[in-house]
């Protein structure tokens, strides 16, 4: 029997609510040549039964010990038998063209590593909350300076399909990244943008579940942080720079996101916005975290080992430690301190904050 052109790979943890849709999704895909391999990573619900449902229809790795998406993935590679590797996360959708178009682009162009689409963004619900997710100044293919300029360009991992000779000339995905990573696929970008050129299919082809921005940022937050490290130690000068960056731009997106739920009244929410943004803040990192704030709140902040990377921004700690009041209370002590004036954006997305300010791109995609 000949082997499949493409192995497809779903890697799931505790994914009850959502696996089915994702398996079906690929198994009704307008493309014949293509194997399932699903990586249970020790789920602890009732995803194993889910699985075994769909019998010979896929092939499934069941692991003992949860290690995290990376090593996932990597695994089902070691597997595959195909010669393109297609990822989709478990609560994503494909839609029926997804494989056959992104195979297509990569076939069409042999200078390519990754081919890659846009996306229709859905709740938690399946409610779909745009037409299309990529900002139109990136509904392109990315070259090497875009990635060192953007850091996260937005490139999803349901929507590529990857030569396997550049995943394994790579390495894989990286295992340092543990748990969910957010910044392990933006590595793997990098590394295969170094190998050859991407290509991009214009059209969404994967129903995209988007969580809410303060969820992601939080999931992230450790990703980020060997993310860092890793760029810096590769590109050197480019790198770090792109590291605070991209810290800047999280930063004020948080801040954003935190000051408009503290004026709706959504405590709640303010308070995990704005202390998430201390976590991409270069001169606090946990353990110790709380008494790091608690001498910058009393003492101001202290200067930054490296001396490249800003040093923590009191105003920061200030908002984050407010947002612990009452909502009039809160609301007060701020407004006094001059802290709900949305700050200045960093001047590298000056434009894509003015749009996103402006309405024109919703806070809530990004």
């Amino acid at each position: 029997m000949a082997a499949p052109l493409v192995s497809a790979i779903i890697a799931v943890y505790n994914g009850e609510r959502y696996v089915a849709r994702a398996i079906d999704s690929v198994l009704a895909q307008q493309f014949e040549s293509f194997e399932l391999i699903v990586v249970d990573d020790a789920s602890r619900d009732s995803t194993p039964r889910v699985l075994a449902r769909y019998g010979d229809r896929i092939r499934v790795i069941r692991r003992k010990r949860n290690r995290g998406l990376a090593a996932a993935r990597n695994r089902a590679v070691d597997r595959a038998q195909g010669r393109y590797l297609a990822f989709l996360d478990a609560d994503d959708v494909w839609l029926p063209e997804r494989l056959s178009k992104t195979v297509e682009a990569l076939q069409s162009h042999p200078t390519t590593t990754l081919a890659f689409s846009d996306v229709v963004p859905v709740d938690d619900n399946g409610a779909t909350l745009a037409p299309t997710y990529l900002h139109p100044g990136m509904a392109r293919p990315p070259l090497m300076e875009d990635l060192l300029e953007e850091g996260w360009w937005p490139i999803l991992p349901s929507t590529v399909t990857i030569h396997r000779w550049a995943f394994n000339r790579v390495g894989g995905q990286t295992e340092k990244f543990r748990g969910a990573g957010g910044f392990d696929d933006a590595e793997l970008w990098f590394l295969l943008r170094e190998l050859g050129d991407f290509a991009f299919v214009p059209e969404p082809l994967v129903r995209y579940r988007l969580t809410p921005l303060v969820e992601r940022m939080r999931k992230y937050a450790p990703g980020f942080g060997v993310f860092a490290e890793r760029v810096r130690k590769r590109y050197g000068e480019p790198g770090d720079k792109l590291a605070r960056r991209c810290a800047a731009l999280y930063r004020w997106l948080l801040t954003v996101k935190g000051l408009r739920c503290l004026e709706a009244g959504e405590m709640r929410e303010a308070r995990r916005a704005l202390f998430c943004v201390l976590r991409y803040q270069p001169g606090l990192t946990p353990p110790g975290l709380r008494h790091q704030l608690r001498a910058i709140f009393r003492n101001g902040p202290a200067s930054v080992s490296n001396g490249k990377a800003p040093a923590v921004d009191r105003h920061d700690v200030l908002r984050a430690w407010y947002s612990l009041m009452p909502h009039r209370a809160a609301l007060e002590a701020m407004r006094r301190r001059g802290l709900l004036e949305i700050p200045p954006p960093p001047p590298s997305h000056a434009g894509f904050a003015e749009e996103l300010l402006a309405g024109r791109a919703p806070l809530a995609l990004y």
